[in-house]
């Protein structure tokens, strides 16, 4: 679930929730110029350079938090031999 929340005249943040462990977070602030570069296709590295990955990756791609990603990453997969 992704809440779009005006902060101000023109700054704006998502709010969101971890899709693992529920915690809720809060975006940087963003402008609605560079949402709507984001929207039409700029990659969010360059759009939101000010964003560290782990917040890009929570606000846009997976919706799972850093702790959660870095969890998910180090189990090993059920498909590997040992």
């Amino acid at each position: 679930m992704l809440l779009i929340q005006q902060e101000g005249r023109n700054k704006w943040k998502v709010f969101t929730k971890c899709h693992e462990c529920g915690k809720a977070f809060y975006s940087p602030e963003f402008t609605q110029g560079e949402w709507n570069r984001y929207q039409n296709g700029e990659h969010a590295q360059n759009v939101f350079p000010n964003w560290t990955p782990s917040e890009r990756e929570l606000f846009l791609i997976s919706g799972i938090c850093g702790d959660c990603f870095d969890r998910i990453m180090a189990e090993p997969d059920e498909d590997e031999e040992e």
